[in-house]
């Protein structure tokens, strides 16, 4: 299966989905907390419509790690880029930051720190996985 069939199975499989689930839970959380709901159709669609385009981003970019023929950095690099350049265009057109240089700047400083911490865990139980299956195999061999 090609890579970009893959990345829109799953984009609308599980991302398109589960963002709007988030998205949506977040609205009633907020609406809550701050007295009620007074939303326009017109702002619950652009929730909607943003919701899904960054679960679809979600679930459909990390497609690159399956890319055998590319090295870690480069997937990550592609990933990285790519989730940023998604994320924060949607997160400004929702009013889910705002548009000024501080907000911009502490959203990327905390996405950095995030992602890094991320790609260890991730890093760290791969490598633990494949150290079991490793020892497995040697077992069953022996």
């Amino acid at each position: 299966m090609s890579y970009f069939k893959k990345a829109m199975i799953w984009g609308l499989k599980f991302g398109i989905p589960i963002g709007l689930a988030i998205g949506f839970t977040f609205i009633l959380i907020f609406s809550g907390i701050y007295g009620g709901c007074s939303a326009t159709f017109g702002y619950l669609l652009k929730q909607y419509v943003i919701s899904a385009i960054v679960g679809f981003g979600c679930s459909a970019l990390p497609v690159v790690y399956t890319i055998e023929s590319w090295s870690k950095l480069k997937q990550t690099a592609v990933h990285f880029t790519s989730m940023i350049c998604l994320y924060m265009p949607c997160a400004i057109i929702a009013g889910w930051m705002p548009l000024s240089p501080i907000p911009i700047a502490s959203f990327t400083a905390i996405y950095i720190v995030i992602y890094i911490m991320y790609w260890f865990a991730f890093y760290f139980y791969w490598k633990h996985k494949i150290r079991k299956l490793n020892s497995v195999i040697k077992e069953k061999i022996n």
